[in-house]
């Protein structure tokens, strides 16, 4: 090309390189190709928007376009009928009449009223209810074009977040950056409101799926799928990627994850093809606007939209998008009005207990790992794997030359002591992309709706890669996943404190809070709080019966502690337990706490190196792990499933337990209720495991299940595919 990437705003700029990926630009048709064949009238840019006018009554605001190709006037008969596509209801028919001049394009608009409507949910709040329109235009008794298009029956909102004046007031000394809060003064509503009842925002930002295009269907569920069990329920598509593809926009509409709408716009628009940009967004939204899922429209990332070179364009698409989709939210850019950018944790090197900032939304925070070490040794040389090699670090994760991407890695690696392996290395920075995403997590859900979402930098990657991630390339979740995931459960309890570096003496607090992002109140609970040693003895422990109301956040105790001068040099834990009234775990967390006995500046990165170096030296923890059934039996769909009880028999935390089987790297994806684990003494847990085979799996295959952990042997379990 003879141009920049600047210039072509049909292209995903992260084709172009990003500090995740390489240059590399795919060049030819990369989506279907389709030839309509029709009659004299053909039917165009079906629209349904809906409107809830009452608990048993809903109205849909449907239209359409007939165009007549002929040199002649048409009359026409428009039928179309509403139809559940993924539930039984009484189809509901309209017809009309219209007539058409000579090479006309007539928009028809009709209102149709639904009683008692079945309602499309985002993830956990409800059920994702799917309608069908079809539509059939006739000319004499002869169909001269069909279309349908589907949709569903909900209404969006953002609403103003509580004490946004507040935050206003806070921007006039922290904006500045388009890379942080963005420049202008003032607060868009963040809090997203789905059919009358308001959401925390739980998820992350997506890029392209793959550097060359190759979007099967395949991959879009196996990631889709992971976000939803996940407990997400919002996906911002980056305006570095692509306008994505009909199968990717499908399944979120089937999986209830809502989704944030970028343009292909990074940095000034001053550069740009203005005619192919504003084309390219009408063919869009055009193509998107019906999908339930579709939730909000940005003018793209990290730019000043009202700059000189921006602000015409950035207006003439706020204007188009009211003319074609008025019932969008818009908002300029991100981060802009109230989202945040937070990059001081990673690129700032700082520790994660700074993410306690109260933003009425965190669109963009993360911090970057390996891999597991399975795939980092597929696309790594073996003599690149350790030491770790500085240009192949870089070149797999900030490509721009900068050399900065393998000390920040060390930077945070590093704070659990020296590594002697790559395996060791890699494991010590997991653990504190783990750590750190779901501290993140649990801060911005307790003080909701002060703060009303927070979208992890990134979900997924385009390529085999070291990245921001918590699922990589090859469609396996990193250790972050897991404790995201956790940190995402609809009823969740967990702490908030300060810092996790603390001085001889000090007194040690953290909140303990009871976090329900569920529609219903949570009754009958039972809750504990410890403070344990590095080998699970317990120094504290707080538990008491609690009850919290639908979609709340509240301080239901707290943890204080004087550190006594033996601590000096030491690692404690403090961990959470949730169970119902049946004694069912509902929720758990844990995290390591440092200790020094000199005073530390918060802001020397250098005060944090081997901070945690105990852990290294904990005891070994002995962990009984049995499979309910040494024989798997695989579906015809190519699904299998299985039940795993693991059993703390020791007196030692068992730490970090991972599960793992040697051959679903390459042969099946494996599914885990939950991995990267901790257990207390004494304690139980039953993994769900699910396998979905990638190639055929020969009758009676052997299977291997690896179970190990921070302090835990390996263990390996033989099982059998049937």
């Amino acid at each position: 090309f003879d141009c920049d990437r600047d210039q072509l705003y049909s292209i995903a700029q992260c084709l172009f390189g990003w500090d995740w990926a390489p240059h590399t630009v795919p060049i030819g048709i990369w989506r279907p190709v389709r030839l309509r064949s029709t009659g004299m009238v053909r039917i165009a840019n079906p629209v349904v928007r809906s409107t809830i006018l009452n608990q048993g009554l809903a109205e849909l605001d449907i239209s359409c376009e007939l165009v007549n190709l002929s040199n002649s006037a048409q009359k026409i008969q428009l039928d179309s009928i509403i139809r559940g596509k993924n539930f039984k209801k009484e189809d509901i028919y309209f017809q009309r009449v219209v007539s058409l001049a000579a090479g006309e394009t007539k928009k028809v608009r009709w209102q149709q009223k639904i009683s008692q409507p079945e309602l499309w949910w985002p993830n956990a709040m409800g059920e994702q209810h799917l309608y069908e329109l079809q539509l059939e235009a006739k000319v004499g008794q002869s169909a001269s074009d069909r279309l349908s298009s589907s949709f569903g029956i909900r209404e969006i909102k953002l609403v103003e977040n509580e004490n946004s004046r507040r935050f206003i007031e806070s921007m006039k000394a922290q904006t500045g950056s388009v890379y942080h809060l963005g420049k202008a003064i003032g607060a868009y509503p963040w809090t997203f409101q789905v059919n009358g009842q308001k959401m925390f925002a739980k998820g992350a930002n997506w890029i392209p799926a793959d550097h060359l295009l190759r979007l099967t269907p395949q991959r879009y569920r196996r990631l889709l799928q992971l976000a939803k069990d996940a407990n997400f329920n919002l996906l911002r598509i980056w305006g570095g990627g692509l306008y994505e593809t009909d199968d990717f926009y499908q399944l979120c509409d089937e999986l209830g994850i809502l989704t944030w709408q970028e343009f292909l716009s990074n940095k000034n628009f001053s550069k740009i093809n203005r005619v192919n940009f504003l084309e390219g967004v009408r063919a869009t939204i055009l193509r998107i606007r019906n999908h339930p899922s579709l939730s909000l429209y940005c003018g793209g990332n990290e730019f000043d939209p009202d700059d000189h070179g921006s602000k015409q364009i950035i207006d003439e698409l706020e204007k188009m998008i009211r003319e074609l989709d008025p019932d969008k939210e818009f908002h300029r850019a991100s981060p802009y009005m109230g989202d945040d950018h937070y990059w001081g944790v990673w690129h700032g090197k700082e520790p994660y207990t700074r993410y306690r900032i109260v933003r009425p939304f965190r669109s963009e925070a993360g911090v970057n790992t390996f891999p597991v070490i399975e795939n980092y040794r597929k696309f790594t040389p073996a003599e690149k794997l350790w030491p770790p090699d500085e240009v192949f670090i870089e070149y797999h994760g900030e490509n721009r030359g900068k050399y900065v991407h393998l000390d920040k890695l060390n930077r945070y690696a590093d704070e659990f002591g020296d590594s002697a392996s790559i395996e060791e290395f890699i494991r010590k920075s997991q653990l504190y992309q783990a750590l750190a995403n779901a501290f993140n997590m649990e801060f911005c859900r307790a003080h909701k709706f002060e703060n009303s979402g927070l979208l992890f930098w990134q979900y997924n990657d385009s390529w085999p890669c070291i990245s921001w991630s918590i699922v990589d390339w090859y469609g396996t979740p990193k250790p972050a996943y897991y404790w995201i995931k956790r940190a995402c459960q609809g009823l969740h309890l967990c702490f908030d404190f300060e810092k996790y570096l603390w001085q001889v003496g000090e007194q040690f607090r953290a909140l303990l809070w009871l976090l329900n992002d569920n529609l219903s109140p949570a009754r009958d609970l039972h809750y504990k709080s410890l403070l344990l040693d590095i080998n699970g003895n317990i120094i504290i422990s707080r538990s008491g019966d609690c009850r919290i109301e639908a979609n709340f956040s509240e301080i239901i105790d707290e943890l204080n502690w004087r550190i006594a001068e033996e601590m000096s040099g030491r690692t404690f834990f403090i961990a959470t337990r949730l169970k119902n009234v049946h004694g069912d775990d509902l929720s758990g967390t844990i995290y390591p706490i440092a200790v020094t006995k000199s005073p530390v500046d918060p802001d020397d990165h250098n005060s944090y190196h081997a901070i945690f170096s105990e852990l290294n030296r904990m005891a070994q923890a002995s962990v009984d792990a049995v499979v309910c059934s040494d024989q798997i039996q695989l579906t015809a769909e190519g699904v299998a499933s299985a039940i795993v009880r693991l059993f703390n028999n020791s007196a030692q935390l068992a730490f970090f337990i991972r599960l793992r089987f040697e051959q679903e790297f390459d042969v099946f994806f494996a599914d885990y209720s939950d991995n990267y684990f901790s257990l207390l003494p004494g304690e139980m847990r039953e993994i769900e495991i699910t396998l979905r085979q990638r190639h055929s799996l020969p009758s009676k295959a052997p299977l291997t299940l690896i179970i190990d952990g921070w302090n835990c042997a390996p263990q390996r379990l033989a099982l059998e595919i049937r």
